[in-house]
């Protein structure tokens, strides 16, 4: 025994001297691989030496040489590469293989095994040539064997004769990367490589990088479909029949703590693609992501996310080196999605873009978004629509002077889905548009008086409207002078003001207006809500409640519930307080806030999503006059546009919309009557002043007033033109010039209301109040007003009372 294991030792030794020997013979030849056939699986028995520019063998069932057999045996093969590199090794082996590189272990995989993908590191190599080592055996059935040594950075390539990636490769070389590190291969109508065809075929490109950790943007273009793993996981996924196009992700890239030293930047790439027909070309690229790099005045950088939370994975357009451009932002994706690779519901989005001002700039947003949108400059929120909501809107935003990043984020949850946001630079605030009417201004005028229950409040009492008021507040040639306060009732009522809330609380809604004070944020959320002026709301609201004043603004209790309506809501005539508050009480209005809320609610849904989107729309209705109209008061939509003006005048970044009607034959500018309240007087300045029954020459004379004629002044025609009177019991009217009205007070105020007392004493009791421009009798005595040092009497509400004269003018 001890015999047989001396001589069995004694073979093993010159057998191993044996393949020593001619292993250093055969990686000293050339530096291509060079090996060694074994016709047993464990590397022993008979030997055949070969040499191979690759190792690319793909045997099936046959023998790799004729003096071996079909199965059962082994082979070594060896490959001198250069020091100072690192290399990663990348292996397909049907059975088992083993590498080794300075006879350290790199790959490992010593068993029976059909087609496997194997693959390992080389680094760390000192300087001069080293030996890399690939030992492979055959059990039984198919043969292959793909082995190559990479250098780091470049790429190896396997080729299948089908469009899925799979089954054994039918070819595979070694590709150099681009002087960026991507991968590039176009193969036009050719085929990719011998013994694949030039159609329907896949490729599966891998290749291990150093890569720092940080942010970066993984580039795919290809024609047909392509996939990208980044360390075996899937980043980017668009395996589709389509032309040649590009597909990028941005993903953070971390280092591999669990690696050896000198390993944990490494990182694997694989890169899977198919051709279907005609051209075949794929070229996929890895680079690191800055904002200031990716993000450029050309064109806008997306990013697409597969939820509503713009978390995880981004798919990226546009942007820097990108091949798709993103000139606007103007998508109407319908029921379909952003992209290929985001679901058509519950996705998210985000567009950057620099802007590099020499000086600072204002823009109009334009935007339509379904859903959510918001607009950041420089990570500071400046425009707000984050909800599910279907947005529509203009604002003004402006942008210092310097290089900034403009962001718009967006998220739809169901159904169709829409985003259009348009930066149009202006140079004003103010941009105007007419509409024109296909009907006389007389049909409009007709149509009011006859069906529109139009009434004046000018006595202090509401009657009907005459026709020549409702004629002067439906021309709108009356109030076209666009720089008056009067042209606000043009304006559009859909765009929102971006008041700034602390300026508007300290100069408007102070606490004079009680219950309305302080509240200029619910306004303006209340308008962004519901895409409604949030200026107007609060003109509104000042406007019906008397600034705060009015019973319903102070609140109503109705059913043990105090409630509140502050722009007036069904506070018919004649029933202000009881239907008012009733109305509220059925909305649950019980705070302020909530009347707040609820009634610019309540005019969105009614009149402006109708478009009666003007105060002018909404008190005549030119769509259909004297239908669906807000307000009986002839001079309601010119009355709120003196608090609109004021607020304006208060706020410095806005862009205003004005729409001006225009009717067919319609006069200039007209005469309005303006009503006095009962108990003005004046008397005749000159002898035989004509009487007319008209406010002009061309109208019949009644008669002739002599000198010193106490008249009953009733109204006026025209700010210097006629007086309307009553002599003797006649109404008509004479030049107004040659009258001398005794006792007309006029309410001059610059915000509020004034208070009518029951004395001349701020001490004594408050008996009502005055808005401003309203006209009053002063108590007269011998034609002459009382009065004493600072206050008049006049006539209210069927009784006297007392204002201070600093608040009223004397028309005389």
């Amino acid at each position: 025994m001890k015999l047989y294991m001396k001589i069995v030792f004694s073979l093993l030794v010159f057998f191993t001297s044996l393949v020593v020997f001619q292993t250093n013979s055969l990686v000293n030849a050339s530096s291509s691989w060079s090996g060694v056939y074994y016709d047993e699986k464990d590397l022993t028995g008979n030997t055949i030496d070969v040499t191979s520019d690759a190792l690319k063998f793909n045997w099936q069932y046959d023998a790799p040489h004729a003096k071996v057999p079909y199965y059962d045996y082994s082979a070594s093969f060896y490959k001198k590469v250069q020091g100072n590199q690192d290399y990663f090794v990348q292996t397909y082996a049907d059975d088992g293989i083993r590498v080794k590189a300075n006879n350290q272990l790199i790959i490992d995989r010593w068993s029976n095994a059909a087609g496997t993908y194997d693959s390992g590191l080389i680094t760390g190599l000192g300087a001069g040539e080293h030996t890399v080592q690939t030992d492979y055996f055959e059990n039984t059935g198919k043969a292959v064997l793909y082995a190559e040594v990479v250098p780091l950075g470049d790429w190896y390539g396997y080729y299948y004769n089908n469009t899925a990636v799979e089954g054994t490769p039918e070819n595979a070389r070694m590709i150099a990367a681009e002087s960026d590190g991507s991968l590039k291969e176009d193969h036009g109508y050719n085929a990719p490589i011998s013994g694949v065809s030039k159609d329907e075929f896949s490729a599966k490109y891998v290749t291990a990088k150093a890569i720092e950790a940080g942010q970066y943007i993984v580039r795919a273009g290809a024609d047909d479909g392509v996939r990208v793993y980044v360390d075996g996981k899937l980043v980017l996924d668009r395996w589709t029949n389509s032309r040649y196009r590009e597909d990028a992700v941005k993903l953070d890239i971390n280092d591999n703590n669990q690696a050896p030293n000198g390993q944990q930047n490494i990182h694997w790439i694989e890169v899977e693609y198919y051709d279907k027909t005609n051209h075949a070309k794929v070229d996929v690229s890895i680079e690191p992501y800055s904002k200031n790099d990716a993000i450029s005045t050309d064109g806008w950088y997306a990013e697409y996310y597969s939820n509503t939370a713009l978390q995880g994975i981004p798919y990226v357009e546009g942007g820097t080196n990108a091949t798709n451009k993103i000139e606007k932002i103007d998508f109407n994706w319908g029921l379909g999605s952003p992209h290929i690779s985001v679901p058509v519901d519950d996705f998210s989005v985000r567009y950057q873009k620099k802007f590099n001002l020499s000086s600072s700039k204002k823009y109009l947003v334009n935007a339509e978004a379904d859903n959510a949108v918001r607009i950041y400059v420089d990570d500071e929120l400046v425009i707000d629509k984050w909800n599910s909501s279907v947005h529509s809107f203009k604002e003004l935003m402006e942008i210092p002077k310097g290089e900034h990043i403009v962001r718009v984020e967006h998220y739809e949850k169901t159904i169709d889905s829409k985003l259009k946001v348009e930066f149009t630079e202006v140079n004003q605030d103010k941009f105007y548009d007419t509409v024109t009417y296909n009907y006389t201004f007389d049909y409009m005028v007709d149509r009011q008086v006859r069906y529109g229950s139009n009434k004046s409040d000018a006595t202090g009492s509401w009657i009907d409207a005459t026709r020549n008021q409702i004629a002067y507040y439906v021309n709108p040639n009356n109030f076209n002078a666009k720089d008056s306060a009067s042209y606000f009732q043009f304006m559009k009522l859909s765009e929102t003001a971006n008041i700034n809330t602390k300026e508007v609380n300290e100069n408007i809604l102070t606490s004079s207006t009680n219950k309305l004070a302080g509240l200029a944020k619910v306004f303006k959320d209340a308008g962004n809500d519901y895409g409604i002026n949030e200026v107007y709301l609060l003109s509104h609201a000042l406007h019906e409640t008397g600034y705060g004043k009015s019973d319903l603004s102070k609140g109503v209790k109705v059913n043990d519930k105090i409630v509140y309506n502050m722009y007036g809501i069904a506070a018919y005539d004649g029933t202000a307080v009881l239907s008012g508050s009733e109305f509220a009480y059925k909305n649950e209005w019980f705070t302020p806030e909530a009347a707040i809320r609820g009634g610019a609610e309540w005019i969105a849904n009614n009149y402006i999503k109708r478009g009666q989107d003007t105060l002018f729309k909404m008190k005549w209705n030119p769509d259909s006059p004297a239908t669906h109209q807000y307000a009986t008061d002839v001079g309601w939509a010119e009355k709120i546009t003196s608090t609109i003006n004021k607020v304006y005048n208060s706020i410095q970044n806005y862009v205003l919309f004005f729409e001006e009607p225009i009717f067919n034959e319609q006069p200039d500018s007209g005469y309005k009557d303006i009503i006095y309240p009962k108990g003005v007087y004046g008397l005749v300045n000159v002898d035989n002043l004509n009487f007319r029954t008209g406010p002009s020459t061309s109208y019949d004379i009644i008669r002739q007033l002599s000198k010193n004629t106490k008249v009953e002044v009733i109204g006026k025609n025209d700010v210097d033109g006629w007086y309307n009177i009553i002599v003797d019991g006649k109404e008509g009217w004479v030049a107004a010039k040659y009258i001398d009205v005794l006792n007309l007070l006029q309410v001059d105020l610059t915000s509020g209301t004034l208070n009518v007392r029951s004395d001349s004493s701020t001490n004594s009791e408050i008996i009502g109040s005055l808005v401003d421009n309203r006209y009053v009798a002063g108590v007269m005595s011998d034609n002459s007003m009382v009065q004493t040092t600072d206050w008049y009497n006049i006539g209210f509400d069927g009784k006297n009372g007392w204002v201070h004269k600093d608040f009223v003018n004397r028309i005389e």
